[in-house]
């Protein structure tokens, strides 16, 4: 999928640089979303949040992360 798709379907220009993000790297911290897209930190839980939302996106805690 590419950016212009996604903008088309609704997402944000960061919620569409996230998914494809996780659709090419799969399950993700945060903190490896935020260098592979350059998603400032502070941003990321609102963008992720928004996908989970959607239900286009899941999460899951290992050892506490």
């Amino acid at each position: 999928m590419n950016l212009n798709t996604l903008q088309a379907a609704g997402l944000s220009r960061e919620e569409a640089v996230a998914y494809e993000d996780l659709l090419k790297h799969g399950s993700s911290q945060t903190g490896n979303i935020c260098q592979r897209t350059n998603i400032p930190s502070s941003h990321i839980y609102k963008v992720l949040t928004s996908l989970w939302e959607k239900g286009i996106v899941h999460f899951k805690i290992i050892n506490n992360i």
